[in-house]
């Protein structure tokens, strides 16, 4: 998620005001721009934007404001017309369309010539001539736009390197959800799971879950002393991802990846046999090297992808993701001694 991101709003109202917030606070019904990486980089464009065509930023009353004095607000008795006229021109720089409204400005300021409304002529020419300044001056309004998104392309960039990396070894059309876990143990009596998520390469913090793990088996499984599942962290995996796919209502994996080798993929293939997994592809990530294992039909195979791979950070901020989810439960429930034996 981009929750640090900042949007810049654009409202479908009779007179439409602008304004900028964060994801959380976008409104269902309006022209929304960004996301763009700096708060304060929005702020200094709207700035900028609003000396060169005057906008509201939120419902105007009937007088005259301080802002309308200062030609940063339109009068309260603009035409609807003339305003949204005004709107979409700031929009064509929010949509980084310079070169384009640019050329309008030029033939609007040549009309108003011939039309000897030099006063109107002027006030454009100032605008094209503010514009200018912007876009290739103090505050290279190229550069912002050009980092709208960075987030949204690395991403799909890291999710196509992964289906690229895998698609000789495992059958998968689309990684749109992926899911890792890992195990934390403290002791003889305190055993937690994880599970993280990334939705088309992003992590969703929202969709996270944490399991307790007690002296239980898996449905087909013998039973394990407590003894044998301290010395079996690959038994412990097997059971929250089974116990995941009870809950057919958060959704279908693409991948589901175990922190861990091959004993790790191994147990969790077992789960093929509950016809749980026959259609979800799955991976271990051995820490050490960073090596991507698979198991196909008896064999495993190891995969090393560059260190600096857009694929294999995705993996990796996964892994260490379910790592800090993990510990973090075990924690908490050492704090409150809410163990599960």
């Amino acid at each position: 998620m981009t929750t640090g991101h900042i949007y810049i709003v654009v409202t479908h109202e009779r007179l439409p005001i602008i304004y900028s917030t964060h994801k959380s606070g976008l409104p269902a019904n309006a022209d929304v721009f960004g996301p763009f990486p700096s708060g304060s980089d929005v702020k200094s464009l709207l700035k900028t934007i609003r000396h060169i065509f005057p906008y509201y930023t939120k419902k105007h009353g009937k007088i005259n404001c301080l802002y309308c004095h200062l030609h940063l607000c339109p009068s309260p008795n603009i035409s609807p017309v003339l305003y949204k006229k005004t709107i979409a021109k700031i929009k064509k720089i929010l949509n980084g369309k310079f070169s384009l409204l640019k050329r309008q400005l030029i033939t609007e300021m040549n009309t108003y010539s011939k039309l000897q409304n030099y006063e109107q002529s002027l006030l454009i020419k100032n605008q094209i001539t503010s514009l200018d300044y912007v876009v290739n001056g103090w505050h290279n309004l190229k550069n912002l736009f050009a980092q709208i998104n960075l987030d949204d392309d690395v991403s799909s960039r890291a999710v196509m390197e992964l289906q690229t990396a895998l698609s000789p070894y495992l059958t998968i059309n689309k990684l749109h959800r992926i899911e890792c876990y890992d195990i934390s143990q403290f002791g003889t009596k305190y055993f937690v799971g994880s599970m993280t998520v990334a939705i088309d390469g992003k992590l969703d913090h929202g969709l996270y879950r944490q399991f307790k793990i007690g002296n239980t088996s898996l449905r087909g499984f013998s039973k394990l002393s407590r003894g044998e599942m301290l010395a079996n962290d690959a038994f412990m995996l097997r059971e929250i991802v089974y116990r995941r796919l009870q809950h057919s209502e958060w959704g279908t994996p693409d991948l589901i990846i175990v922190d861990g080798g091959k004993p790790q993929v191994s147990s969790i293939s077992l789960l093929k046999s509950e016809k749980l997994i026959s259609d979800i592809s799955f991976i271990g990530l051995a820490k050490k090297y960073e090596t991507i294992i698979i198991k196909n039909n008896n064999k495993y195979i190891e995969i090393n992808l560059s260190q600096n791979s857009s694929a294999l950070n995705l993996i990796k901020n996964l892994r260490n993701e379910a790592h800090r989810f993990a510990n973090r439960y075990r924690k908490k429930l050492m704090s409150s001694d809410q163990s599960p034996f």
